[in-house]
């Protein structure tokens, strides 16, 4: 299906209810499909704008009472989610999510529980396993760390072979390293997804107030201070290095109003760069807009913390831990995503949510009695890979054997030239095109 092979190149997915292959659908979330002997037909059975209109908070509330409602629930979740006949463990990355969910399971089960987290050497700042011992230490779990080293590529291909259609979100990379490693000693393990997405803890929610104070200022300004950014070095090895790297992101950013500024931060190849690569196939998908305009009638960031939990969260997140995990025989299983708790979080007022830049305001509050305020305040951090830095040097000679071969399987698909100056301009350092060249190896 060559509208999917665009929206992949777009979005790193293909979002339901298609798939890669051209007559066969994908159910979308909250569907059921009704089979008899001549027909289907396919019924929605949940959406988020059902919960919206359903009911409202009590009003007069103080942010005590929300926190120890959100206490009760998100307990009451985890409770149920380690109901099991076979041994269940956590991820354990030492962010607020998976920590909170460490904290309370192990609480709650009564008993020392396994906790898993992995690291890469030379992976730095990003992939620093340290935090998630700190969190085993209160509560006390039995936990395991692995260290792995840079990503060969046989394991490459073994990822790949799970995926069972083209994704590229490259922090399968980790997942499918540390279901891999869970499964060695338990079958089931519970995860902190859904916490970012239900209480808005990623970064674009919250920056568009930099955006506007960014936009005060002349041009020529502008202009100087992303020079001068442009020039320094950056990566996630370091700290300082990190910072760096977002604001590179910032201030390259076309800071449009509306959709397209959603657009430079959710979507990869579009426009030109689509054109060049897939020629009268590079339709850039309509999908996030179309889910954008579904909440159309709320502010910024409101709509993108909703517009996020009907695409990127079902479409990606989701799909990306099932996957990994069940390549392994192991179940994941999400507490954060428990239906009271999500109808609790989707009616929060946005002002517990995103209290100045401090995102998951209430969701750290409501942890304070169970984790170090070291864990629940530190700054987040994505669980990513050093896809780039793999590229130019463990994977180049496998990313130009494979993407420029004359055998290659698409290659009348690509435009080959556009392709092998991509990889041009990554492996020389003067721009970061990881996240787009491991896109085109998993679809080849």
């Amino acid at each position: 299906d060559y509208k999917a092979v665009s929206d992949y190149f777009t979005l790193l997915y293909i979002p339901s209810p298609k798939t890669i292959y051209k007559d066969i659908k994908k159910l979308e979330p909250a569907n059921y499909l009704v089979f008899s002997k001549k027909s289907y037909e396919v019924k929605k059975f949940w959406s988020i704008e059902d919960t919206l209109s359903g009911f409202s908070m009590p009003s007069g509330r103080t942010e005590k009472e929300y926190a120890l409602e959100l206490q009760h629930l998100l307990n009451k979740s985890v409770e149920r989610q380690l109901i099991s006949d076979v041994p269940v463990g956590v991820f354990l990355s030492g962010g607020v999510d998976s920590s909170a969910i460490a904290a309370l399971a192990s609480k709650l089960s009564g008993k020392k529980l396994k906790t898993f987290s992995i690291g890469f050497e030379g992976g730095g700042y990003y992939t620093d396993p340290q935090y998630g011992r700190i969190v085993s230490r209160k509560p006390d779990t039995a936990h395991n760390e692995l260290i792995v080293r840079p990503l060969p590529k046989d394991s490459l291909l073994e990822i790949v072979a799970n995926l069972d259609e083209p994704f590229a979100d490259s922090s399968c990379i980790p997942m499918s390293y540390l279901a891999k490693f869970t499964r060695e000693q338990v079958k089931v393990s519970l995860s902190g997804t859904g916490g970012d997405d239900l209480f808005g803890g990623y970064r674009r929610y919250y920056s568009h107030g930099l955006e506007n104070i960014y936009g005060m200022f002349p041009k020529f300004v502008k202009d100087f201070f992303k020079n001068f950014i442009n020039f320094l070095p950056a990566s996630r090895k370091s700290f300082i290095g990190e910072k760096l790297l977002l604001a590179k992101r910032f201030v390259n950013r076309n800071l449009k109003p509306g959709f397209e500024g959603y657009a430079e931060l959710m979507y990869y190849f579009r426009g030109d760069s689509l054109k060049a690569l897939l020629g009268e196939f590079g339709a850039e998908s309509p999908y996030l807009e179309n889910c954008l305009k579904r909440f159309s009638d709320l502010r910024k960031p409101k709509k993108y913390i909703f517009t996020d939990f009907v695409s990127y969260l079902p479409e990606d997140l989701l799909v990306k831990e099932d996957r990994m995990t069940m390549g392994y025989g192991l179940e994941s299983r999400v507490p954060f995503l428990d239906n009271d708790l999500l109808d609790f979080a989707i009616k929060l007022p946005l002002k517990l949510k995103i209290k100045g830049f401090c995102p998951k305001y209430i969701l750290k509050k409501s942890l304070e009695p169970y984790l170090p305020k070291e864990i629940i305040y530190r700054e987040k951090h994505g669980f990513a890979v050093p896809i780039g830095e793999w590229l130019r040097n463990e994977l180049k000679d496998f990313a130009y054997e494979t993407l420029t071969a004359t055998n290659s399987k698409s290659k009348n698909l690509f435009d080959r030239h556009f392709v092998k100056n991509l990889l041009d301009m990554h492996i020389s350092g003067k721009h970061d095109y990881g996240q787009h060249i491991w896109e085109l190896l998993v679809f080849e």
